[in-house]
């Protein structure tokens, strides 16, 4: 039977959009990643998998792992200010099971675990490195023909014209530069952290999130020699979230030693550095992306960015992304509307790993025709060739970049431009879970 006959991909926008097959709703999952059809009978393979425990979870690192029903904690114990509107005193519970009498009983053996599916019941393109296998990879370039080849042309061309903008912005002449290092995503490992003054992690210190695995990377951190360290929580690092902290730390009463550290959940510090007064506002919130035992995760439905981030903010620092920037179609609009109310000088993130960068942001005519684009659905090959709306909207995001680098050239001049910096500072090289030392320095 040729390969047409046992395989189709569903060529949805970012390739983990599709339907589920007979799947209640309390069954589905934000990242479904593909279905094949084999021999005529359609199978799903991908982040959801029924478990004993749960459902099979894609985590940050690219490794699927069940979903642990946890029992709520009776109390917890951290050095800091617990996060509004939880209740860290809930009543423990144990399902017990009532008394039988002791019987011998012959250990019954496991069943066998079913068969690895072949590569092509995976998908032949993806099998072959022609497609990413899962939303939170880099879209290859067959992705990107097959899904919207003008979204990617369009996306090349606006990236083309930030560069030739230039710098977003110069520290102040008259004063003395502040460093900023910043990194995210260093899940349990070391990795070499340049001198400066202020250094910032983004979240997901640690993978299993245990107050243990916390505390070495705060070790480590603290160890640093920068003058200002600032950490935020990601949607590992459990404990700090007592909805998501473990029975184990709970019963152990574990806490966590934060001195020499600036721990933001939601608040704002200023700090003095080289006579200057800098603002930071960290929150770890994030966009629900698996199961209950991650941390600060909220509904896509609700506004919890709504008016949070003061206005005189000047390092901005979350864990996850705002949608359209460094985030693989997967950030937070409601963040991104945050973003733009505020205008931070510098916002820091990660929780993408594939999406490590830094991007100009200038909060003008071409950065909102550019993000109203990306808002259009996907169309794919042959879609992108009728002409419709997504060719107007396309062209304004030409027109206000070829307007943007002749005005920064001709009428700006060098040093001229008041933009902001995006960072997803990630060190988690792709999903290949190991660090790399790629800390991202930016003075302001």
């Amino acid at each position: 039977m040729p390969v047409a006959g046992l395989l189709w991909q569903h060529p949805t926008r970012d390739n983990c959009e599709v339907a589920a097959l007979e799947l209640t709703a309390a069954e589905r999952h934000p990242c479904r990643d593909y279905i094949t059809a084999v021999a005529g009978q359609q199978l799903l393979y991908g982040a959801l998998s029924p478990t004993t425990n749960g459902f099979c979870c894609q985590s940050d690192n690219g490794a699927l792992r069940p979903s642990q029903h946890r029992k709520p904690p009776s109390s917890a114990t951290l050095e800091h200010t617990p996060r509004a509107g939880t209740n860290p005193s809930r009543t423990d519970y144990t399902d017990r099971e009532p008394h039988q009498p002791s019987r011998p009983r012959r250990p019954q053996p496991s069943p066998p675990s079913p068969p690895s599916p072949p590569p092509l019941a995976m998908g032949v393109l993806t099998w072959l490195g022609l497609r990413r296998s899962e939303c939170f990879d880099s879209p290859t370039l067959l992705d990107h023909l097959l899904t919207s080849p003008l979204a990617y042309l369009v996306s090349r061309f606006y990236h083309l014209a930030l560069f030739l903008r230039g710098t977003p912005f110069y520290p102040p002449r008259s004063r003395p530069p502040i460093r900023v290092v910043c990194i995210s995503d260093t899940h349990d490992q070391v990795v070499s952290v340049p001198a400066g003054d202020i250094l910032i992690h983004a979240g997901d210190l640690t993978n299993d999130g245990s107050a243990s695995a916390i505390q070495k990377q705060l070790d480590w951190l603290k160890a640093q020699p920068h003058r200002v360290k600032v950490v935020i929580a990601g949607n590992h690092d459990s404990f700090f979230d007592p909805e998501a902290r473990s029975d184990e730390d709970v019963r152990a009463g574990a806490a966590l030693n934060l001195d020499g550290l600036v721990y933001l959940q939601g608040e704002l510090t200023v700090q003095e550095i080289k006579g200057r007064s800098i603002s930071i506002f960290g929150a770890p919130d994030i966009i629900e992306c698996g199961p209950k035992n991650f941390a600060f995760q909220y509904k896509p439905e609700s506004h919890p960015w709504l008016s949070k981030v003061p206005l005189q903010t000047d390092i901005l620092v979350t864990h996850g992304p705002p949608k359209y920037h460094r985030d693989l179609d997967l950030g937070c609009p409601h963040l991104l509307r945050e973003v733009w109310r505020v205008r931070p000088r510098l916002h820091v993130f990660g929780h993408i790993h594939c999406a490590y960068g830094k991007e100009a942001a200038y909060f003008d005519d071409v950065q909102l025709a550019y993000e109203h684009f990306l808002a259009r659905p996907r169309r794919g090959l042959l879609g992108d060739l009728i002409p419709s709306g997504t060719w107007v909207d396309a062209a304004k995001v030409v027109f206000h970049g070829i307007h943007s680098v002749l005005w920064k050239w001709l009428m700006g001049g060098p040093r001229s431009n008041q933009g902001s910096l995006m960072v997803n500072a990630a060190q988690m090289y792709k999903n290949s879970g190991r660090a790399r030392s790629r800390a991202i320095v930016v003075d302001i």
